[in-house]
């Protein structure tokens, strides 16, 4: 399958899901320990039937999510998708990998003593 944009610098894993309009499933993409950075190719297993027959220019999608450890663990990286034409291969939509919005651990301790405070505040309120 074409390249989707992986960011997986150290062992990490993956699974991603071929569709198209009106066929959720087409195939799918496992790897539960690998490396790369940049552009990836992917083996795309089919899913029974194996023989699909999509009506010509019909867009299909290969999304990939990237998990941050092997064995799909470590929490979602990122996801990537891809969408080309089935007649051409021409690319319809190229989105690059996006990272799933996270906090690191200083601005979680953070967030967890403004909470704190705010509800001290609130309880202190509820007393007077």
């Amino acid at each position: 399958m074409p390249g989707v944009y992986i960011n997986a610098p150290v062992p990490a894993s993956e699974q991603g899901t071929l569709s198209a309009p009106g066929n959720p499933a087409l195939g799918y993409t496992q790897d539960t320990s690998f490396t790369g950075v940049g552009l990836n190719s992917f083996t795309v297993f089919l899913n029974a039937p194996y023989a699909y027959a999509l009506p010509p220019n019909t867009p299909i999608t290969l999304s990939v999510t990237t998990f941050n450890e092997p064995n799909f663990t470590g929490g979602v990286a990122y996801v990537s998708t891809i969408t080309w034409n089935c007649t051409t291969g021409a690319l319809v939509n190229d989105r690059a990998a996006q990272p799933v919005p996270t906090l690191g651990h200083a601005a979680l301790v953070l967030l967890l003593l403004a909470l704190l405070g705010i509800g001290a505040r609130a309880a202190a309120r509820r007393r007077a």
